[in-house]
C-alpha cells in the first residue's frame, strides 16, 4: 500500500515579525543616524531620521493591530491596548483587515447610542440619558468620533444637544 506523503506545516508568520525581518536593521540605522546627527548639531538630519522612525512606528502599530485581529481580538480589546475608545480604534484601523465588524456589532451590550436634537425641543428628563456636557474631559467617550461630530454640530448650530441614552448610562458612569 502506497503511503500518502504528508505536507510540512507552515510556520506562522505574523505581520509584526515580517516587518521586523524587513526593517529591523533600517530602524537601528535610523536611530544611530539620529544620535550621531544630534551629537554633530545637525538637527535637520536628526529630524529626518526621527521622521523615518515615526513612519516605521506607525507601520509597526498597524502590524500589531493586524496580528491581534488575526488572533481574535476585538475592537474593545484593541482600544484598551492602544489607549483609544473602541470606536476610535476602529476608525483608525478598520482598513487593517477585510470584513471587520464595528465595535457596536461586536459587543452590542456595551454600545453607546448617541442622539442629537434642538435644545428647545429636547426633553431633559433622566430617562433620556446623560448630557454629553456632563461627561468629564477625561471620559473615554470624549474621544469617540461620533461624540466629536455631535459636539462640532452643537458648536456650529449653537442649539444641538447631545445625549448618551439610558441603556448605556450605567456603562459610561453617568448620573441621571
Amino acid at each position: 500500500m502506497r503511503k500518502t506523503p504528508t505536507m510540512p506545516k507552515a510556520l506562522p508568520v505574523t505581520h509584526t515579525d515580517d516587518l521586523h525581518q524587513r526593517a529591523g536593521a533600517t530602524l537601528g540605522g535610523a536611530l544611530e543616524r539620529a544620535a550621531a546627527a544630534v551629537a554633530a548639531s545637525d538637527f535637520t538630519r536628526a529630524a529626518t531620521a526621527a521622521q523615518q522612525l515615526a513612519q516605521y512606528a506607525q507601520h509597526l502599530q498597524t502590524a500589531v493591530v493586524r496580528d491581534a485581529l488575526a488572533a481574535g481580538a476585538d475592537w474593545w480589546q484593541l482600544g484598551e491596548h492602544l489607549g483609544l475608545h473602541p470606536q476610535a480604534a476602529y476608525e483608525q484601523h478598520r482598513g487593517a483587515a477585510e470584513g471587520l465588524r464595528p465595535p457596536a456589532q461586536q459587543r452590542p451590550q456595551l454600545a453607546v447610542v448617541c442622539t442629537a436634537g434642538l435644545l428647545a425641543e429636547h426633553d431633559q428628563v433622566a430617562e433620556h440619558g446623560v448630557d454629553l456636557d456632563d461627561l468629564g474631559d477625561d471620559h473615554s467617550l470624549t474621544q469617540d468620533p461620533t461624540v466629536a461630530r455631535l459636539r462640532a454640530a452643537a458648536e456650529l448650530l449653537d442649539e444641538v444637544h447631545g445625549r448618551v441614552m439610558p441603556e448605556t448610562r450605567d456603562a459610561v458612569g453617568g448620573a441621571p
